[in-house]
């Protein structure tokens, strides 16, 4: 298994979490990382805050996730009306070590 720092953790769970169409849950990240990058998050904040201004992403409760406008990928509905379309989705979280 490898060992991922912090801040390679956080990185990991976005590029993971927005490819999916439910998103990342942005609480889970504040709660998990804030001890460790709380100037990071903050910077993650404001920076959510300019993309849903422009439409990107939109936030559903503390669900983040690219908005089905500016997805490159087909979402669900589009999915319903074509069969031989698929998404597949998978959960994958890294391992966060903090120490020794």
């Amino acid at each position: 298994m490898e060992t991922v720092m912090p801040p390679q953790a956080l990185q990991e769970e976005f590029y993971l979490g927005l490819r999916q169409l439910e998103g990342i849950d942005f609480g889970r990240i504040e709660r998990d990382y804030e001890a460790h990058l709380p100037d990071r998050l903050a910077t993650l904040r404001e920076r959510i805050d300019q993309l849903r201004s422009t439409g990107f992403v939109e936030v559903d409760g503390s669900r983040l996730r690219i908005a089905p406008t500016a997805s490159p990928f087909p979402t669900k509905s589009s999915c319903s009306s074509s069969p031989d379309l698929a998404v597949q989705q998978r959960s994958s979280r890294p391992v966060i070590r903090t120490g020794n």
